[in-house]
């Protein structure tokens, strides 16, 4: 072999094995080698600590665990082919063509199209209402960026946009927060942030536990959670919605995880998942129904119980219970 060929064929084996360094085509060969490390070694269920001998049996198990949130309505589902079914019924049409669109936002913005007052881009398709619109966005796509920042000399397109940037060096913040003595150069940042001295930030991602006081970002988080395409991981054969979410996957299997346990030493991706798998080891059992008085380890499985075992219940009984627990929980953090 040459060495245009060598140089050829290291380009195509981009895969690389973390433990022994072994290089592979393709991530699926790379699956399949994963599992000769794995072959004698026990796998631990990261939901419910059960452990398991067999790839396979594993995988089964995990399937129970699955889920399925919509980040439209925070409906929750076991089964795919039902969460996939509800998805449908947030699709919104266009009255003019039938074409379907995920949110409001996108069909407003399908709707210009069958607007002639509207001015589109034809780079980015995107539609203005006015000429002199148009053509401020345009030099977007041309790369000019004639406004430069005399002190840190960062270009901009626009003037404006170099006059907001001008005041992160002249560091005035004077909306100061009375309780932690935190500044904001903007009022609107300064409300925000007084919500969650207050514990109002009442949408909490049930996939990585994160929190917001706006329905807005939480809502474009959510969309970061939302399944794409099937990737399977080739040593304990658990399903995943995206190539991503599979990579971060892997570091449980290399342990590489960023959030470790002090108790076992296990690692994790997300703080969230490390904090759930503590309580297994606490016994904490932070989430009760006030009716049967079961505990739960997180929001997801608390509602879950309720409209499972108590369907008398409504969804606004479902978010005032959980809201009445999360404030427990914030004052008791917070103190």
């Amino acid at each position: 072999m040459n060495d245009l060929e060598k140089d050829r064929s290291s380009e195509k084996e981009c895969f690389v094995c973390k433990m022994c360094y072994k290089r592979f085509t393709s991530l699926t060969c790379l699956n399949v080698h994963y599992i000769e490390h794995f072959q004698d070694k026990p796998r631990a269920c990261e939901d419910c600590g059960e452990t398991f001998a067999e790839a396979q049996d594993f995988a089964e198990h995990c399937v129970q665990h699955a889920e399925y949130i919509c980040f439209v309505c925070m409906e929750s589902f076991s089964n795919k082919t039902k969460f996939l079914s509800h998805q449908k019924l947030h699709q919104l049409s266009c009255e003019i063509c039938d074409m379907t669109f995920r949110t409001q936002n996108e069909l407003e913005m399908h709707r210009r199209s069958h607007d002639p007052k509207y001015f589109q881009c034809k780079i980015c398709l995107k539609y203005y209402s006015s000429k002199i619109g148009l053509k401020r966005h345009l030099v977007i796509h041309t790369g000019n960026r004639p406004y430069q920042c005399k002190i840190c000399f960062q270009s901009f397109t626009h003037s404006s946009t170099l006059s907001t940037h001008s005041i992160t060096h002249r560091n005035l913040k004077p909306h100061s927060c009375q309780l932690c003595g935190r500044s904001f150069s903007m009022k609107i940042s300064l409300k925000t942030h007084l919500l969650k001295h207050e514990g109002k930030e009442p949408y909490v991602c049930v996939i990585c536990d994160r929190r917001f006081a706006d329905l807005r970002q939480f809502k474009r988080h959510g969309l970061k959670h939302i399944p794409t395409e099937k990737s399977t991981c080739g040593i304990c054969g658990k399903v995943f919605n995206n190539p991503a979410s599979l990579k971060l996957h892997f570091k449980l299997h290399t342990n590489e995880g960023n959030f470790k346990c002090d108790v076992c030493g296990r690692t994790f991706n997300y703080s969230g998942n490390l904090k759930r798998h503590e309580m297994w080891h606490s016994g904490d059992r932070p989430y009760v129904c006030n009716i049967c008085n079961i505990g739960y380890i997180s929001r997801f499985r608390l509602v879950n119980h309720l409209k499972n075992k108590h369907p008398e219940l409504t969804e606004e009984n479902h978010y005032n219970i959980v809201e009445r627990i999360e404030t427990a929980i914030n004052m008791r953090t917070n103190t």
